[in-house]
């Protein structure tokens, strides 16, 4: 990025919160290191056991809160509010004492406690929700300093649990959170132009600033495409991924094309299923796993193959909406995408020249749409230059102005 617009935010003071791993959230230290580098001190509160050297050679201050409890976590951290949401959590669905206990002091007091204390200390100016579980602490931290609350939204949250999830509760508190933040928050991000729109139609008096999840722009040379042509599926969650039926896709395209997951958060379980079905399809020469890489290494880990997938159902009405923040690193590495045919998807520009709509209601379908590419290598090679060249125009370079434009406009009126 050219320091020269750089907007100065000397003295500004930015706390972000983040529900994720710090130094696996490419985006959060995207932003993070952009507004240190305009002069802003920022403080990063996410999650984490431990915390990465990596974090010492960063601009921003980070913190790391108590990791939230999943079934198979290991209990580290015995403090009171983290013994009381594990007990909570285990006990939510069979006392109903418990369940109440959930839903007022743990949701509101406990569930982000750790959070909010070194936020309150660090007195920001400025407080960025980055999803909406961290949305509570954001609110509270707000309240207790008088800052201004922003809010970055990965997804147009309005039925963002429908036909996903079956915790009714959840959903509702979700969505009560989501409300407040909308409500509250002065500047809110969102990942497509579609949700920016749906957002401002909602809340007009808010401003909304569409920040695509891109990488920085890396000259590179575009390889050539291989044969058989090399599939690749970067993934971060088993939720809202189709790679059971594009391993079955792959019995039509075995010999011509292998496929590949790079995994960030395959859980163990998913993982064996996936292998499971490799073995039953006797695909084990022609579908691959590659385990976790950290975000500065995610163009490197794809810059080897041709075709970037997200092949993600649309389980999620929102995902309509959503762009694939996989797709950004696809373009940059130099590869042809194929991609769920979503609205936002689709309506990027220049797609029709480095893009394939993804047909993924069923292995045939995923298969018939990926043959065109596959069996023509000049078109192939056609559309892994112009992802290249497209690239440049949703670089973080080009992103970190919004980004900054917004914050300053927020310094000028704090």
């Amino acid at each position: 990025m050219n320091p020269q617009t750089i907007q100065p935010l000397t003295g500004l003071r930015v706390c972000m919160l983040l529900n994720n791993d710090i130094v696996r959230d490419g985006r959060v230290l995207k932003k993070a290191r952009t507004l240190s580098e305009a002069g802003a001190r920022v403080l990063i509160v996410g999650q984490g056991n431990e915390k990465s050297p990596l974090l010492d050679e960063e601009p921003f201050d980070a913190t790391l809160a108590t990791p939230p409890y999943t079934g198979d976590s290991v209990l580290k951290r015995w403090s009171p509010a983290w013994i009381i949401r594990v007990i909570a959590n285990q006990a939510y669905k069979r006392v109903g004492l418990l369940r109440r206990l959930r839903r007022g002091v743990v949701m509101s007091a406990f569930f982000n406690k750790d959070m909010q204390d070194p936020a309150v200390q660090f007195k920001p100016h400025v407080v960025e929700a980055n999803d909406v579980f961290t949305g509570l602490a954001a609110l509270d931290i707000a309240q207790a300093t008088g800052c201004i609350l922003v809010y970055d939204t990965h997804e147009y949250f309005s039925g963002y649990f429908t036909g996903h999830n079956n915790d009714k509760y959840r959903q509702q508190r979700s969505d009560e959170i989501e409300e407040n933040l909308f409500t509250h928050a002065q500047q809110v991000f969102a990942p497509s132009t579609q949700i920016a729109e749906k957002i401002k139609e909602r809340y007009p008096a808010i401003l909304v600033t569409a920040l695509f999840n891109s990488l920085p722009f890396e000259s590179s040379i575009v390889a050539p495409p291989h044969r058989p042509v090399r599939l690749l599926d970067q993934t971060s969650v088993r939720s809202f991924n189709g790679h059971e039926a594009v391993i079955k896709a792959m019995k039509k395209l075995k010999g011509k094309a292998t496929y590949t997951i790079q995994g960030q958060c395959i859980d163990k379980r998913y993982r064996q299923s996936l292998e499971t079905l490799i073995a039953r399809f006797g695909l084990g020469d022609v579908v691959f796993f590659e385990d976790a890489f950290t975000p500065g290494e995610a163009i490197g880990r794809a810059s080897g193959f041709d075709i970037g997938l997200a092949s993600y159902p649309f389980d999620v009405p929102s995902k309509n909406l959503t762009l694939a923040n996989r797709t950004f690193t696809y373009l940059n590495a130099g590869l042809a995408i194929a991609v769920c045919g979503s609205k936002a998807n689709i309506e990027l520009p220049g797609f029709n020249e480095y893009g394939t709509v993804l047909d993924i209601s069923s292995p045939k379908t995923i298969a018939d749409s990926l043959l065109p590419l596959i069996d023509d290598p000049a078109l192939l090679a056609h559309k892994k230059e112009r992802a290249y060249a497209w690239s440049q125009s949703f670089s973080w370079e080009h992103q970190a102005e919004k980004y900054l434009a917004a914050y300053h406009g927020l310094y000028a009126r704090d």
